[in-house]
């Protein structure tokens, strides 16, 4: 499998790349992201596997979720800020559904 699912691979309508902006820890990419969604960072999650990811996402004022199957260890990502760390990528479809369900990002 790679780095997630096809369920999750189906929700992704932007992809910003390395050029697109400065790297993390710089909220950069992740503004542009959410810029081109038309999303605030308050109504919007960031997955990622690596302490400048967590970083990033607490600049942008986005909600930092962990990857439990990525580089870094959770306890890692935890103490980077991660509210959540996931164990496996097949949670990470059911816990953003979830999340738009309360109310967090409109659809």
């Amino acid at each position: 499998m790679g780095l997630l699912p096809p369920t999750v691979l189906d929700l992704i309508n932007i992809v910003v790349c390395y050029e697109d902006a400065a790297p993390k820890p710089a909220p950069d990419g992740l503004l542009l992201a959410l810029d081109k969604l038309g999303v605030s960072p308050g109504d919007a999650v960031f997955v990622g596997d690596m302490e400048s990811d967590m970083h990033a996402a607490g600049a942008a004022g986005v909600t930092p979720i962990g990857s439990g199957w990525g580089f870094s260890a959770p306890s890692t990502l935890t103490r980077a800020g991660a509210v959540v760390v996931l164990p496996d990528a097949e949670d990470l479809a059911g816990t953003l559904l979830s999340l738009m369900g309360t109310g967090r990002q409109s659809a």
